[in-house]
Order: C-alpha cells, then structure tokens, then sequence
C-alpha cells in the first residue's frame, strides 16, 4: 500500500474514531449536568388520591431498580478508552511508513 493511501485511510479512521469518542463525552457530560440539576417539583411533596403515601409496593416480591450509576463515575469511563485509543492511534501513526 503506498504511504499516501494508508495516511489517507489512517486520518479517516481516527477521524471517526474521534468522532464517536466525542460523541460518547459529550453525552456522559450531559448527564452530569443533568444529574447535578436540581428540580423545584417533587412528587414526594404533593398530595395523592386516597392518602396513600409514596412508597414501595411492599406486597409484592419485586426487588427495587437498582440505583443509577453516579455520573461521575460514567464521564470517568467515558474518558478511560479515549486515552487508551489516543495512545492506540499515536502508535499506529508512529508505525506507519
């Protein structure tokens, strides 16, 4: 493969490459900032028909949803293979002819 085709096909692979990583970054990032966001209605603080109160079905055998993983942590595993594939690509141009 002549060295002019395979720079070509390397910068359009790590464009897309980079096109995606951003793409999982920015969305990892905005949930961050949703979840930071604070909400001025709480449905815990109105009333519901009946009295009833806002709690679990305790008469049921169903487990709970398991709680969302922090934001934090999911930029921070957003960021980790986009280090690994900045490194990966700077090794392939490094090797290219």
């Amino acid at each position: 493969m002549s060295p002019s085709i395979a720079h070509a096909l390397f910068w359009t692979c790590a464009a897309a490459c980079a096109a995606g990583q951003g793409a999982l970054i920015w969305s990892a990032i905005r949930r961050f900032e949703r979840s930071s966001a604070t909400y001025e209605e709480d449905r815990r603080a109105t009333e519901r028909r009946n009295r009833e109160r806002w709690s679990p079905d305790r008469r049921t055998d169903q487990q709970p949803a398991p709680a969302e993983a922090p934001a934090v942590r999911e930029l921070v595993w957003a960021l980790v293979p986009a280090i690994g594939l900045t490194l990966l690509l700077a090794a392939t141009w490094a090797a290219l002819p």
